[in-house]
């Protein structure tokens, strides 16, 4: 019988680990890190915040299936936690690992410093707009001398729309349906891939 292998997957801090952990936990299953055999490499370039190349990708591949292929002669069931798996890495992981199971772990996007933001932005819209023009008098004008021109007056208008423009472009990326960001990750797409190639554009 062919062991039980798991791997979650996700965006960074989604709780793939959290997650992976507490069904070894409770099932019995063997957890291992997929970040422990990260090449140095491809570290470095994390810690960089450098891209990581394709090659780096294929290696660090290469190295966690014959981790996972290791673990599975070893142990019966195996919940391996792991980021860097697009499209064609989970098919090469299936190739090698027939009896492979992804499970992709999200985390919700309502806490409570976003919570905070949003109450404070809808705050915000509601002021006198005297009050914006009392702090673009005392910011641009007598604390950063730019007089009175129009710099200052612009800049003063851009406090004052500033928040009507972060609602309504709240609301226009509300409206993207969920299922659209999966499919994307679902595909292969990292998170600004989505971004731009799935949100903004049905956004607009």
């Amino acid at each position: 019988m062919s062991p039980r292998l798991f791997v979650f997957f996700g965006l960074p801090g989604a709780g793939k680990s959290f997650v992976a952990r507490r069904l070894a936990a409770r099932r019995g299953f063997h957890f291992h890190d997929g970040d422990d055999e990260l090449p140095k490499d491809m570290r470095d370039a994390i810690a960089r915040a450098a891209p990581v190349t394709p090659e780096m990708r294929d290696r660090f591949v290469d190295a966690l299936i014959r981790k996972a292929l290791e673990l599975g002669a070893l142990h019966s069931s195996v919940a391996l936690a792991q980021t860097f798996l697009k499209a064609p890495h989970r098919a090469r992981f299936v190739q090698a690992l027939p009896h492979a199971r992804f499970v992709l772990v999200t985390a919700p996007e309502d806490t409570r410093v976003t919570r905070l933001i949003e109450m404070n932005i809808s705050n915000l819209a509601v002021v006198p707009s005297i009050l914006y023009g009392l702090l673009g008098l005392e910011l641009f004008v007598r604390a950063m001398k730019l007089d009175r021109s129009l710099l200052a007056g612009s800049l003063t208008l851009s406090l004052l729309l500033l928040p009507m423009v972060i609602m309504a472009s709240r609301e226009a990326l509300r409206t993207v349906p969920r299922h659209l960001r999966e499919a994307a990750f679902a595909l292969g797409a990292d998170h600004w891939a989505t971004i731009r190639g799935v949100v903004l554009p049905m956004a607009m």
